[in-house]
């Protein structure tokens, strides 16, 4: 399972295979301040990585940073059974919430040049403050 150390993905994960994970309940005081995930494209689709970032913004601290580790590129195919995403910095900015700020979207080398983006999202004032 991608990012499984994520309570978004372990809510996600969870829906998927009726397990108890509720976002809500991993922790509902919002205490987690950062969240580290690599490789989330692969396994979800973009459907499902919007939702898993829209779950992450319902439990990030209001002052709280996601830090995403994603592959790059403009493929879209099946890998060992996986749904593979890959995301250019444009077609990434399609996929994040309206309740997140995009602060980072670059290129860095995971095993080749530029083969994977470093995502910085945090919760937008408003989302938390409302």
């Amino acid at each position: 399972m991608p990012c499984s150390h994520t309570a978004a993905t372990l809510a996600d994960a969870g829906d998927r295979l009726g397990l108890p994970f509720p976002a809500s309940g991993l922790w509902p005081d919002r205490s987690r301040r950062f969240f580290f995930c690599q490789g989330e494209g692969r396994g979800f689709t973009t459907e499902e990585l919007h939702r898993s970032f829209q779950r992450q913004a319902e439990i990030i601290h209001p002052d709280g940073l996601l830090v995403h580790g994603i592959w790059a590129g403009t493929i879209t195919e099946r890998y060992r059974g996986l749904h593979d995403q890959r995301y250019t910095p444009e077609t990434l900015k399609t996929v994040v919430p309206e309740m997140l700020d995009l602060v980072e979207c670059a290129f860095y080398q995971e095993m080749t040049i530029d083969d994977s983006l470093r995502v910085v999202l945090r919760p937008k004032r408003s989302h938390h403050d409302a």
